[in-house]
């Protein structure tokens, strides 16, 4: 049920699903951990989450339930922007793409050492 009706609520929003965007990227991104990840605990496939504690089925289908009606309101936020507030899409073009500089660079590799160092 929800992935039809999330590919309805999409087509809805003006979102193809051919189009790399940002909902598209969040939609699948919560649908495969929240809605597919609570089938990993349903199952009990997961031997650290099953001894913890997280064993009973009628509470991972809770978490189900409101994983699905998250989806749902994402989109229908998605969709109250863009038809009543009137936010449109911006295209992304390729040839707007220009290379960052040697500042730039030498700061992303700073912030990427940084996350490393972190982990």
């Amino acid at each position: 049920f929800t992935p039809i009706f999330s590919l309805f609520l999409l087509r809805l929003a003006g979102e193809r699903l051919n189009q790399v965007s940002i909902v598209n990227i969040t939609t699948v991104a919560i649908y495969l951990f929240s809605v597919l990840g609570t089938f990993v605990l349903f199952f009990q496939l997961n031997e650290y989450s099953y001894n913890i504690g997280v064993q009973d089925p009628s509470l991972v289908l809770v978490v189900l339930f409101y994983s699905a009606i998250n989806i749902v309101f994402f989109l229908f936020g998605v969709i109250f922007l863009r038809k009543i507030v009137g936010f449109d899409v911006v295209p992304f073009r390729s040839y707007e793409i220009r290379s960052i500089s040697w500042i730039q660079s030498k700061l992303l590799l700073l912030i990427f050492a940084f996350c490393i160092v972190v982990l």
